[in-house]
């Protein structure tokens, strides 16, 4: 990461949306540790989030499907590159009225924080169609898993906002990272 004076910010956390107070929120905190031990409960827990928040939908199912796959991608990307799996993670659900945004926060280690500046900075500046055959075919290439295609997806199918911002922690030589994904309310009625 490239000293600077200010944080590395990145797409709707540039935004001023949601400096209003919410109707409503709900906070997760969790040890990536417990999901590492039983993945299931990754599917679990988004699954009880997006049925939680899902009650204030008329298209109560359908809310919930595609909140638990949003849940679900920021969850498991917690798990997989939190640098301590004993080290608190979170997820928060803000509901707006127009707008729901989600924030998951992990810490990493410089090699993921860098690699996840590099490909935020491609999310922000590429076309989310383009990007993700870019993804596809450098899977299929590589022969391994494109990385980053959760969240490409989030954005190309359910026209999400996505924002990061990366926080240094020098001293621990770990940096927090903050996802921040914005569903509007009537695209997640009508998909």
């Amino acid at each position: 990461m490239s000293n600077r004076s200010r944080l590395p910010v990145y797409g709707v956390y540039l935004d001023k949306a949601d400096r209003k107070k919410p109707l409503s929120h709900i906070d997760f905190k969790f040890n990536p540790i417990d999901f590492i031990a039983h993945w299931q409960r990754c599917g679990a827990t988004a699954n009880y989030l997006a049925e939680f928040q899902a009650y204030n939908f008329d298209n109560r199912k359908k809310v919930t499907n595609i909140m638990s796959t949003v849940l679900n991608e920021l969850i498991e990307n917690a798990v997989k590159f939190s640098a301590d799996a004993h080290q608190e993670a979170s997820i928060s659900i803000y509901n707006y009225g127009e707008t729901l945004t989600l924030q998951c926060v992990n810490t990493t280690q410089l090699k993921q924080a860098n690699k996840f500046e590099a490909f935020i900075k491609t999310l922000m500046e590429t076309e989310v169609e383009e990007l993700f055959l870019q993804q596809i075919m450098s899977a299929a290439e590589d022969d391994h898993t494109a990385s980053g295609l959760g969240l490409i997806t989030l954005k190309k199918d359910f026209n999400a906002k996505i924002g990061a911002k990366i926080v240094p922690d020098t001293e621990r030589r770990l940096y927090t990272i903050y996802i921040k994904v914005v569903l509007d309310v009537n695209t997640l009625e009508s998909l």
